[in-house]
């Protein structure tokens, strides 16, 4: 990089990242309290209703299995409904755009580009979910067996987000979180179809969600997105950008960390071609859940 772009990229953030900086600060918080609020007020008594017996619901008290089943529930509504949103408000804010189609667009005029208010509110808020995600990972969520994965993949993602916002990598990073968003709606809708035993529903959601993740996650972001940024960038630019190395570096620990998780999509769907149900097998070993009323061993 050269010193022509670093006082474009120092003006840039000067000029417009400060309030930014702010409101995504403000999310970090407000992710957490509305969790919360949607939790007790919504996805707790439909959670309650759909998925306890009719005399559970009278004495208040549920088993151990049935409680889990609660908590899982609640935690992948809260989950579908935040990638839904973020997933739309991308799309409605990328829809237009060149970079959609063109990958050398991607690079054209960095670091001198400009972004309208719907890129960067999608950038603001994906940002503000993934670091109160992990603080919700460690003290809220159940813990699975994949909870190292879910960590490093979870800090790995505030480090690329937040570090493609101040080096004006938003193109790129728009695109990469869309694809991963749209993903991640379809495997928050399978769980629950499984938490409510609905099979064929389970199975058509979970199929789609395997045929989501191959093509986005393993096919999209290591064959188009990170050539882009590792070949072309560079042709487009003129010189390789600035911690490029560093991007393409996070970019193949995010593929490395979807290959180990399509490992464990691929058990469950040989699991469902043997035993005829769709069962997330990390969910094996599993730590309590925080404690509720009415809950008895």
């Amino acid at each position: 990089m050269n010193a022509i772009d670093g006082t474009k990229l120092s003006e840039f953030w000067t000029a417009s990242k400060g309030f930014d900086l702010f409101a995504t600060v403000g999310l970090v918080f407000v992710f957490p309290v509305l969790r919360a609020l949607l939790t007790d007020g919504i996805f707790q008594p439909v959670a309650f209703k759909l998925l306890v017996s009719e005399e559970g619901r009278r004495s208040g008290k549920v088993s151990k299995k049935t409680y889990d089943t609660l908590e899982k529930f609640q935690e992948s509504a809260w989950k579908f409904l935040v990638y839904s949103a973020l997933f739309t408000l991308g799309l409605s804010a990328l829809w237009d755009k060149s970079w959609m189609r063109d990958t050398s667009e991607l690079w054209r005029g960095w670091p001198n580009q400009d972004f309208s208010f719907g890129v960067k509110a999608y950038y603001c808020t994906e940002l503000g979910f993934y670091i109160a995600s992990i603080g919700m990972l460690v003290f809220w969520e159940v813990r699975r067996r994949d909870f190292a994965a879910m960590m490093v993949h979870h800090i790995a993602t505030v480090t690329l987000i937040a570090g493609s916002y101040y080096l004006n990598y938003l193109r790129i990073g728009s695109i990469i979180m869309l694809l991963h968003d749209a993903s991640d709606i379809l495997m928050e809708l399978a769980k629950m179809m499984q938490y409510l035993k609905a099979d064929t529903a389970s199975v058509i959601t979970f199929a789609a969600f395997m045929v989501s993740w191959v093509v986005l996650r393993l096919g999209l972001l290591p064959f188009v997105i990170i050539p882009s940024a590792w070949w072309e960038s560079p042709k487009v630019i003129g010189h390789f950008p600035m911690f490029g190395h560093g991007l393409v570096a996070l970019l193949c620990l995010l593929v490395v960390i979807h290959v180990y998780w399509f490992s464990i999509i691929a058990q469950i769907a040989y699991r469902k071609v043997i035993t005829g149900t769709v069962e997330d097998i990390r969910e094996n070993e599993t730590s309590n859940p925080r404690p509720k009323a009415g809950h008895q061993e």
